[in-house]
């Protein structure tokens, strides 16, 4: 286990050995989800949005929540 402080900034700061193993750089996405009383944070392995698409296509299921959807069509058509 290891014990990080909150910043002024509301940030915290990830021990370099969670880091690496997680293979965690600057721009990896974080999720957080909040679970009996504890946050858990899952880093997201990068995504492409024409691979997530083709599998919606064919009737896969896609483990991508909807709010990070609408980020990624945000970024790949540069909507704000």
């Amino acid at each position: 286990m290891s014990l990080v402080a909150v910043s002024r900034g509301y940030q915290i700061t990830l021990p370099a050995k969670i880091r690496k193993k997680y293979h965690i750089d600057i721009g990896t996405q974080i999720e957080i989800e909040e679970k009996e009383n504890k946050l858990i944070l899952s880093p997201l392995e990068p995504l492409n949005l024409g691979d997530v698409w083709k599998q919606i296509d064919k009737g896969s299921r896609v483990n991508v929540s909807p709010e990070r959807l609408v980020k990624m069509k945000r970024e790949l058509y540069g909507i704000r």
